[in-house]
This record gives structure tokens, C-alpha cells and sequence, in this order.
């Protein structure tokens, strides 16, 4: 990822959050072990990281699907679902965005390898 990330900054993300706990629409979900503008910074963060990684990773490798074996393809797809994974759990991590994608036991994601080639 060669673009400059847009929450990269360490003081621009304390900055930020800073100014995000002002606002009474994301403060109310503070409480003594919890500020959601650290949260949603993080979330903002990751997010993008992951969206790129998406967008100009994994995103254009699909395209060249005809090159690969499946067991190439496999692996792909099981990075391709990581990424998403990882947005669905930034998605749920801060309380004010929460009500978007509310998680549930069902969206627990195995900590195991993607299946082997059935091939």
C-alpha cells in the first residue's frame, strides 16, 4: 500500500479524536474504560487500511484468475474474506456506528486455514 494513509498520522489521529469527543452525538457513548472517539479513530483507521488493501491488492489479483491454480484461487478468496471479516468487526466495534452490522455469536470466524483443495 503506497498512498499515504489518511489516519496514519499519530497526531493527526489524537487531533481527531480530540475534536470527536466534543460532540455529544459520539461522547454519550463514553464511560469510564471507554472513549468512542479513541474507538471510532481506530475503526477509521483500519477501515481504510483494509478497504485499500482490497481495492488495490486483492481486488485486481481476482482479476487474473485464468493464471491461477486452485489452490492460488482458494487462497485468494480466503484473503479476500479476512478483509471483510475485518471490516464487519470495525463495523461493530464502536458503540456509535454498532446498530449498522449488530454482531451476533454466528459472525465468529474460525481461527483456522482456509480448506485444503478438494480438487
Amino acid at each position: 500500500m503506497s498512498k499515504k494513509l489518511l489516519f496514519g498520522d499519530m497526531d493527526e489521529r489524537e487531533a481527531l479524536i480530540t475534536a470527536l469527543s466534543r460532540f455529544p452525538c459520539i461522547s454519550k457513548f463514553d464511560d469510564p474504560s471507554h472513549l468512542e472517539a479513541e474507538y471510532l479513530v481506530h475503526d477509521f483507521s483500519d477501515l481504510e487500511e483494509s478497504f485499500r488493501k482490497l481495492l488495490d491488492d486483492l481486488f485486481p489479483r481476482i482479476r487474473q484468475h485464468a493464471s491461477y491454480s486452485d489452490e492460488q484461487m482458494n487462497r485468494l478468496l480466503w484473503d479476500i474474506r479476512s478483509e471483510l471479516h475485518h471490516i464487519h468487526y470495525h463495523l461493530t466495534n464502536a458503540r456509535f456506528h454498532r446498530d449498522i452490522c449488530p454482531a451476533t455469536p454466528d459472525d465468529v470466524m474460525a481461527d483456522t486455514p482456509p480448506p485444503a483443495n478438494q480438487g
